[in-house]
């Protein structure tokens, strides 16, 4: 009797997160989740989430809503939040291994990935806002319960990256300070954005 190879099926979790050790659930010295644990298993669910609401009621056709001026204002600023969400999520990689030389990981690119694609389908979902789906600018209550983990996500990754020392050797120093700057400019849009309502 053969055996079965399975080599090829193994799952390479230093490729996927740069350290096994990364992809702890709790690190119990830092006082948070593992950073590779926060993208892959809580992000990539929480803006796939918001994607698929935001895509239900994209193409949702309800009854047309006429909008007072300030309220297409507000849906307007929210739609340039998204789309500066979305520049940024391209950004943010690009901007840690060219200014800060760090190290881009499968992670990396699996949650840039559905960020992007969240982002702009949550942009069309914002378009569709300014002339149906509620008479508020907030949208279906739905819509607001799917930002809400992305909120949450967004706000724990700006806390990781504001807290990770700077002798830690996850990231050069530079790309460090690149991950901190671009963290905290996503959650502010997403607070800018959403101040009158969630995105």
């Amino acid at each position: 009797m053969t055996t079965l190879d399975t080599s090829y099926a193994s799952f390479n979790l230093s490729s996927f997160c740069g350290s096994e050790e990364s992809f702890t659930p709790w690190d119990a010295k830092d006082l948070n989740f593992g950073l590779c644990f926060q993208k892959a298993v809580l992000a990539t669910p929480a803006y796939t989430l918001l994607a698929c609401v935001s895509a239900y009621y994209t193409g949702r056709q309800s009854e047309w809503v006429v909008r007072r001026r300030w309220q297409l204002s507000v849906i307007s600023a929210r739609m340039w939040a998204a789309g500066s969400v979305a520049l940024l999520t391209i950004l943010e990689p690009v901007l840690v291994f060219c200014v800060g030389h760090g190290d881009l990981y499968w992670v990396d690119g699996l949650t840039g990935a559905v960020q992007l694609v969240t982002w702009l389908i949550h942009l069309s979902y914002l378009a569709s806002l300014k002339t149906r789906l509620s008479l508020g600018t907030r949208g279906p209550p739905a819509a607001v319960l799917a930002w809400l983990p992305a909120f949450l996500v967004a706000v724990n990754l700006a806390r990781t990256a504001w807290y990770c020392p700077e002798d830690s050797t996850a990231m050069p120093v530079d790309a460090l300070w690149v991950w901190r700057g671009t963290a905290l400019s996503l959650l502010v849009l997403q607070v800018c954005g959403g101040g009158r309502g969630a995105f």
